[in-house]
């Protein structure tokens, strides 16, 4: 479960309920001693302050792919799960000798206390979580924010509502 680093070469489509992105991303397994790959479970962590749609879209990966799904309603909440809050008493991000704790984050942009490019900002300082791929869900298409979260390390930005090839595309990042 490793998150491979991902290239600055954007791709995708930009427009209502598309999505753009960056490729790198999830893990695709560990080798099962003879050259294939062993399938991977992905860990997903979603963070979204409704805590309804946040649901929605833990069912919806769910639906699609095997896969474990952790949710935070808060950015302290996916902080602390992460093991990168400041003043909590720190989880470690990673999962023993195993890789990180998550394989793919996926995080609104809009939330009361930080948003999500701050987010993802605090994610990226972490040398820790650098490699995990974020995607940032938007409640509108925004050129210039989806460049900017995109330039600040984001994988992907999706315009709400997440849909199935949303699911698709974000689960795929790193296949080969």
């Amino acid at each position: 479960m490793d998150g491979n680093g991902a290239s600055s070469s954007c791709s995708g489509m930009i427009g209502n309920g598309a999505s753009s992105s960056r490729s790198g991303g999830i893990g695709n397994g560990a080798s099962s001693g003879d050259g294939r790959q062993a399938p991977v479970r992905p860990h997903i962590l979603l963070v979204d302050t409704i805590e309804a749609r946040c649901l929605a879209n833990k069912r919806m990966f769910r639906d699609i792919h095997p896969c474990r799904v952790s949710t935070a309603l808060s950015r302290m909440e996916a902080l602390e799960f992460l093991g990168l809050a400041d003043d909590s008493v720190r989880r470690s991000s990673f999962n023993g000798d195993h890789g990180p704790k998550v394989n793919l984050i996926l995080t609104a942009y809009d939330m009361p206390e930080m948003n999500g490019f701050e987010l993802l900002m605090k994610i990226k300082e972490s040398a820790l979580m650098s490699n995990v791929p974020i995607a940032v869900l938007l409640s509108e298409d925004d050129p210039a924010l989806i460049e900017r979260c995109l330039q600040g390390g984001a994988n992907m930005c999706i315009t709400e509502p997440l849909k199935t090839t949303d699911v698709t595309m974000l689960l795929s990042l790193n296949q080969p």
